[in-house]
């Protein structure tokens, strides 16, 4: 595929995403250490980007400051309502139905995405709950819907799924879990790709080191490089589906991950986008995001844990590519 990717000054950029990563791995949660000078005003559910931030914490969001070789599992449920819920390694409950569990090794030695962060727990009950029973092809009914891009009436099944800064590989194993027959590609810098394997051997045990289960009945999963603002690899298809969540969190990336995104979309790729607003800056970001894409709140969620999930500064989007 040919990726419409501007390489122009695209040495300075790489130079400095090598030199922001070495000091990744100094101090893994620099990134987060929250320094704004703006005057604190009323909190505006409406839009959590746009919401005034205060000097009075120094991390978001609160966390262990080391996280080094820990286990856990993740449920997330088909119900809506349910929040997803952290298991005892120990042993999990298996009495219940309508659930899917990832189990995750966190590692952030090499880099902040070594953990579960608040977007990826977001997306993820919004993916379990919305796509885990699609609505059979209806034809003229299933057209409509595919134009309403802040319609969650798409059917996954047979598609070609893609996560951009999969981390720990938590949203794209867990749509892989659910059986959808899809093609699912879990991406991020060369950095995450050993944890991602690992998280891929603890789901998957019975699949080779980079794809998982065709013949299962779930379909096809890939672990692989894909660096922001460089082109896309010849082994990557355009997907039909992109998922992010918590990609925004670098200014100096903000743009190369703008570019990935338009290489990667066309006007019919869904784009679900989960966001935790964290720096003032951030605003900069949906500036330039809002040049090559247009983008609404999903509007279909639990409307309990949307105003639970925004007030932590939590923001879900559905993104269409103009």
């Amino acid at each position: 595929m040919a990726a419409a990717v501007d390489t122009s000054a695209s040495h300075d950029v790489r130079a400095e995403l090598e030199r922001q990563e070495a000091l990744d791995l100094a101090d893994p949660l620099r990134h987060f250490l929250a320094v704004d000078d703006s005057t604190p005003g009323p909190v505006d559910t409406s839009d959590i980007r746009d919401l005034p931030s205060s000097s009075d914490y120094s991390i978001v969001p609160t966390q262990l400051e080391s996280i080094i070789d820990q286990r856990t599992t993740i449920r997330y449920f088909c119900d809506l309502a349910r929040r997803p819920q952290l298991l005892d390694s120990s042993g999990t409950d298996e009495s219940e139905a309508g659930y899917w569990d990832v189990h995750l090794k966190l590692d952030m030695t090499t880099g902040c995405g070594g953990k579960i962060w608040p977007a990826a727990e977001v997306l993820g009950a919004y993916i379990a709950a919305k796509y885990s029973s699609p609505a059979a092809a209806a034809g003229a009914q299933q057209q409509e819907q595919q134009e309403d891009f802040n319609n969650h009436g798409w059917d996954w099944r047979g598609k070609t799924v893609l996560e951009l800064g999969s981390g720990t590989g938590l949203v794209g194993f867990l749509v892989h879990a659910m059986q959808l027959q899809a093609k699912v590609y879990v991406t991020d810098q060369d950095a995450m790709l050993a944890l991602m394997r690992d998280n891929l051997a603890l789901n998957f045990p019975t699949t080779s080191a980079t794809t998982a289960c065709a013949a299962d009945g779930r379909g096809e999963l890939v672990v692989a490089e894909l660096d922001w603002g460089s082109p896309i690899p010849a082994s990557i298809p355009a997907p039909d589906v992109l998922l992010l969540a918590d990609c925004v969190y670098l200014e100096v990336a903000f743009q190369p991950l703008i570019d990935t995104m338009q290489a990667l979309s066309t006007s019919q790729t869904e784009i679900l986008f989960c966001y935790q607003k964290r720096r003032k800056a951030d605003k900069r970001f949906f500036g330039l995001l809002r040049k090559k894409f247009v983008f609404a709140d999903v509007t279909d969620d639990d409307p309990v844990r949307t105003v639970e999930y925004r007030r932590q500064g939590t923001q879900l989007l559905r993104i269409r590519k103009k």
